[in-house]
């Protein structure tokens, strides 16, 4: 990787922190309720808490979809930072149940967003050599954020736990002050000028000179993009946006639909049906786990392409949920059968989060930066975001009936055939978009194809 290629390397993908902390501020008021000097919320209730931050998100989609277009990637992650903030000063000095959903609703309204735009700014800001790499940076934030709220969680009550969440979107803005918008974006835009100085800025280079042909290269992209925009008016309808939203809008229902979020949720609970004593070291544990594997992963995500870690992390995880099932269903059916076996599905659990690090937790949102036209990113990218945050929906809500109707052990049963499921699916259908410009997997779509396997 040359040093030219490396810079907003650090500081872009900064935004992941703020996201991943809203679902994971779970330690503090999800086991036992929430409690502090104005009420108590039953933990019965924790699941409107949960699902209001998954409605946010879903609102934000269409909004921040229309803002990235009018106003840029750029502005558009740095929008929500002051309400994110809001959010979590009304999380942590929430006074009522009412006033913890509507923080929760704003938070997630908020890292929605950012959802949305920031794997559009590493996909439009990276040359194709190291987009996987960078795009694994966004998702290694992602996981410190969890292990952030894990740490702290573990430690302090969850009114201080909401006050240190204001601490990473200070940060970012803070950060995202000194990087420039995408040089696409610029070009699109008519803002040659700037689109020169924002190349150089990305590339480290001293003269307009060293950045003339990757220039020339997005010009002629934008050119030819607006000669097909003239023949297809109706751009909804086309097969090149159509066929992108339905490879990511598949690959986000698979990250959601996998069964991380209920093993992130219910971490604390296995650990300690295990017999661990403190589940909430087991929560830490998780997530220095995640990151690890996220480091050691994106090593090989511009090697060996998307298509195979996709496909191993849906396997291997369904290899731990049968395991943590099996387990499950053997500790009910004929107790005492594995006390001396407690060390298993903590192996099962950390196995499932390193297999989710590995592939499918990352990977779709690196995707819709890649197959999505630029042009289209606003709305397409807000519908698979919608997609991903009603599957998260979905998901949370029916837990606890699929525990009753299968019991805790066929619950990972079930998730470990959707993962088999996703598998193939993604086998199938997915095309393989390593080492290629974004320019060249819109050609591909243009020209139109089915069957990822044909390739």
């Amino acid at each position: 990787m040359n040093l030219i290629e490396k810079r907003g390397n650090i500081r872009c993908p900064m935004e992941e922190v703020n996201i991943k902390i809203d679902p994971s501020l779970k330690n503090g008021y999800f086991k036992g309720g929430v409690r502090n000097q104005y009420f108590t919320a039953l933990s019965g209730e924790k699941d409107l808490v949960i699902i209001s931050c998954q409605i946010g998100a879903a609102v934000a989609c269409p909004v921040i979809g229309l803002l990235s277009r009018q106003k840029g990637l750029r502005f558009s992650m740095l929008f929500p930072t002051i309400p994110l903030i809001v959010g979590w000063f009304l999380i942590g000095f929430a006074y009522n149940l009412e006033m913890l959903m509507f923080g929760r609703f704003i938070t997630g309204f908020c890292s929605g967003g950012l959802a949305l735009t920031a794997p559009a700014f590493v996909a439009e800001i990276a040359v194709p050599s190291i987009r996987g790499t960078l795009s694994y940076a966004y998702f290694f934030n992602f996981s410190c954020g969890i292990l952030y709220m894990f740490t702290i969680g573990s430690v302090t009550s969850y009114q201080l736990q909401s006050c240190l969440s204001i601490l990473p979107p200070i940060l970012f803005f803070l950060l995202m002050m000194f990087i420039p918008e995408s040089p696409k974006y610029l070009v699109e835009n008519g803002k040659t000028g700037e689109a020169i100085k924002s190349l150089m800025w990305f590339r480290m280079a001293e003269t307009p000179e060293l950045v003339k042909n990757e220039l020339k290269k997005l010009e002629d992209a934008t050119l030819a993009k607006k000669d097909i925009l003239v023949v297809n008016e109706v751009k909804f309808c086309r097969r090149e946006t159509v066929h992108p939203i339905l490879i990511a809008g598949m690959l986000q229902t698979l990250l959601q639909a996998c069964g991380e979020l209920p093993v992130i949720f219910y971490t604390v609970e296995i650990f300690e049906s295990a017999g661990c004593q403190n589940g909430n070291v087991g929560t830490i544990l998780v997530g220095v786990t995640q990151i690890i594997v996220i480091a050691i992963s994106s090593l090989f995500i511009d090697r060996f392409g998307r298509k195979p870690l996709l496909i191993g992390s849906e396997v291997l995880m369904a290899v731990c949920l049968i395991g943590l099932g099996c387990f499950l269903y053997l500790k009910e059916i004929y107790v005492g059968s594995v006390e001396n076996y407690g060390w298993f599905p903590i192996i099962s659990l950390v196995g499932f989060i390193a297999a989710f690090a590995m592939g499918i937790g990352p990977i779709p949102f690196l995707v819709i930066g890649e197959v999505i036209a630029p042009e289209d990113k606003g709305m397409s990218s807000a519908v698979i975001i919608i997609v991903n945050r009603a599957v998260a929906f979905l998901v949370l809500f029916s837990f606890k009936y699929l525990i009753v109707l299968f019991g805790k052990h066929g619950c990972y049963w079930f998730f470990a055939g959707i993962n088999l499921a996703g598998a193939v699916l993604i086998y199938i259908f997915v095309p393989e978009t390593n080492g290629k410009s974004l320019e060249e997997i819109q050609l591909k779509l243009r020209n139109g194809f089915v069957f990822a396997i044909r390739e």
